[in-house]
Order: structure tokens, then sequence, then C-alpha cells
């Protein structure tokens, strides 16, 4: 009974590795179309067409780190979770979040992400950006859900 477990926990995993793959192909298009169309685009974009393209793209970038991660999930079913700590901009892994989550909350329920950062907030830390980025978006995901319409969630 326990190596039919194991065998079947093995099997999820390499359904998990391959699905990862076959998303990370057309996932891939996306970022780099949307990121071309900021670059050629320059200053001549209007805000209300240029600031979803910015969003389309760092949600992208954000998913991505998730399919990395359930790539990664045989290491963490092993016990040997990668972090790569390194001296990371805290305000621009807090704004990449905030940014990527803002309208899917507005549109989603109506709830609105207002930001008030501590004077004293440092701007460099030592982390791993990109496992912070994904706790600050469990969090927010997580406030926006059991949010009311028309409230604020304060970050």
């Amino acid at each position: 009974l326990q190596s039919k477990i194991i065998q079947q926990a093995q099997a999820q995993l390499r359904h998990f590795a391959i699905m990862s793959h076959e998303i990370r192909t057309p996932l891939n298009c996306i970022i780099g179309l949307s990121n071309l169309i900021l670059i050629e685009s320059g200053d001549k974009l209007e805000n209300s067409i240029k600031e979803p393209i910015e969003m389309m793209a760092s949600s992208g970038d954000l998913l991505l780190a998730v399919v990395d991660d359930v790539l990664d999930y045989s290491k963490l079913a092993a016990g040997r979770v990668e972090t790569h700590i390194c001296r990371s901009n805290l305000w621009t892994s807090v704004n990449t979040v905030v940014f990527a989550i803002r309208t899917q909350a507005r549109y989603e329920n109506g709830v609105q992400i207002r930001t008030n950062f501590a004077p004293n907030l440092p701007k460099f830390v030592q982390t791993d950006s990109r496992r912070l980025q994904q706790v600050l978006y469990n969090i927010l995901g997580n406030a926006i859900k059991f949010g009311r319409e028309g409230k604020f969630v304060d970050f």
C-alpha cells in the first residue's frame, strides 16, 4: 500500500511538471509581447492603455514565478526548498504585487487597495523577493476575497 502511494505521488509530480511546462510556453509569449508593446511604444501610449499592458506584464511575471514553484514542487515534497536570499528592492517587490492585484480587486468585488508605507520602511532588504511576493500576493488576495464591495484594503 505504501509503495502504491509513493508511486501515485511520483506520478502526480511528473504530471505537475508537464502541465507547468505547457503553461510556461504561452505565458512567456504573453509576457514577451506585452513588454515589447511597452518598449516599442515608448511614451506614445495613453495611460488608459499603458497601465493595463503594464499590469498584464507584471501579472504574467508573477504567474510565471508560481509556475516555476510548481516545477519545484518535487523539491518541496522532498524537503529541499531552495531560497535565493539577496539584496532586494522591497519597494519594487511590494509595488509589483499591489499593481498586479489592484485592478483584479476593483473588478472582482469593488474592493480598493490603499497603500500607506511607513516613512522608515527600508528600500532594500535581504530576502528572496520571489517568495516575498508570493506571500504578499496571498495576503492581498485573501483580503480582497473576503473584502466587502465598496470597501478598502489598507496595505
